[in-house]
């Protein structure tokens, strides 16, 4: 269960969240729907994302996924990267939308090379993990503590957390050892 210290976990559970694998996977098949050429440029093809409410995530009782990224739309400059997309994806297969005069759009062209413009943004910003969220980041940002109990989604008995720290330690110790004795093996030569 999350103790709460902060009064912004709501306002997290209100937003939607996007798995950072699913973006990377959404913004590869834009970029081959735009590069693999116009016979295709239907809505029909358009790839999709798949978003979740931050309540489908974690609540109180349900902890914040573990070993994965996620992307919410209200950190970062994360939501206008993809609402752009988005809108330049929707131009490219509604060309009627173009009479709206967008701000550095004006033909089909200028929006397929904006959407890979787009896409290279979102390439690097996921490389350079640009607030890329896991459980870590989630309950630090969130000022959560996680306690937990038999009804929890989640269970981790302290001597899992222990057994998890002594291995860290022997890991740790057996890196340095190793480091050690490359030294004295460059030192005897």
């Amino acid at each position: 269960m999350y103790y709460l210290t902060s009064t912004r976990f709501k306002a997290a559970c209100e937003l939607r969240w996007y798995s950072a694998t699913d973006v990377l996977k959404y913004v590869h098949e834009l970029r081959d729907f735009i590069l693999n050429g116009s016979s295709k440029l239907s809505s029909v093809y358009l790839p999709t994302l798949r978003y979740y409410e931050g309540s489908e995530l974690f609540d109180l009782n349900k902890r914040f996924p573990d070993n994965t990224y996620y992307i919410c739309e209200g950190i970062g400059s994360w939501n206008f990267r993809m609402q752009r997309l988005q809108l330049l994806s929707s131009i490219v297969t509604n060309a009627n939308r173009l009479q709206r005069d967008y701000e550095g759009v004006s033909t089909l062209g200028n929006t397929e090379v904006s959407i890979l413009l787009d896409v290279d943004d979102i390439l690097s910003a996921f490389e350079a993990a640009d607030f890329l969220v896991d459980r870590i980041e989630f309950e630090n940002r969130y000022q959560l503590k996680w306690k937990p109990n038999e009804n929890d989604t989640e269970f981790e008995s302290e001597s899992d957390t222990d057994n998890q720290q002594q291995q860290q330690q022997q890991q740790q110790q057996q890196q340095q050892h190793h480091h050690q004795d490359q030294d004295q093996d460059q030192q005897q030569k």
